[in-house]
């Protein structure tokens, strides 16, 4: 995501396809560190995952979630993948 000088917050979402007979997980790999993270919402209740350099955070695909864009470094580059556990 290209910096534009303030946070923006895209849409809630899964990534579940018909997780629901398989064990369908996410996994956001972040290749750069900078201020942007993601949020988890989980029973109502928000996590906040930073955006750290060569770090990966894994979660249930069915689990709602959105990015944040970063204000202190022109991208933020994450590697989003989805599988079968």
């Amino acid at each position: 995501m290209v910096n534009r000088f303030r946070q923006l917050k895209s849409a809630w979402h899964t990534d579940s396809y018909n997780s629901s007979k398989m064990n369908h997980k996410t996994a956001i790999y972040y290749v750069t560190a900078n201020n942007g993270y993601t949020e988890l919402k989980i029973n109502k209740k928000i996590t906040k995952i930073p955006s750290v350099g060569n770090t990966m955070v894994q979660f249930d695909s069915n689990i709602k979630h959105r990015a944040v864009t970063q204000t202190n470094a022109d991208r933020r580059v994450v590697i989003n993948i989805n599988y079968y556990d």
